[in-house]
């Protein structure tokens, strides 16, 4: 797996319980996690901590199309980004947005960078390329 930074980072509202962000988080990113008073991050070096989104994305759980878009709209020199539903992630479902409004409490928006190679690697991983191709 080709070495990436990747950044999970959700808002922590008022009305939120900060563990229930990070539970939401930890349901689809798997990273270590740095849980702040008014935001959650979590952070890790490798590509699969994005494995339970592969997963959703190849079961069809969400759409591979909207992924790549999002993805390719989003790349910046080996940087790339997309957001996550906070709500469908507190119940362990993985579920794309667009804007970030689309998630009333805040999305969280994954964040990959990958230094050392072609984003698109990690992009055509994520969209369901072999385990162990990126």
């Amino acid at each position: 797996m080709t070495p990436v930074r990747i950044r999970a980072d959700a808002p922590v509202h008022p009305s939120e319980d900060p563990a229930k962000v990070e539970a939401a988080i930890t349901n689809v990113f798997d990273g270590a996690v740095d849980r702040r008073r008014f935001s959650v991050t979590a952070t890790a070096a490798d590509a699969s901590a994005l494995v339970h989104v592969q997963e959703a994305i190849r079961t069809g759980a969400e759409s591979q199309g909207a992924y790549r878009r999002s993805l390719e709209e989003n790349l910046h020199d080996n940087t790339t980004w997309f957001y996550l539903n906070k709500q469908a992630a507190s119940a362990g479902r993985v579920a794309i947005c667009r804007e970030a409004d689309e998630s009333p409490l805040g999305p969280i928006k994954i964040t990959i960078t990958a230094p050392a190679a072609d984003p698109e690697l990690v992009i055509r991983w994520l969209l369901g390329g072999a385990p162990g191709s990126a």
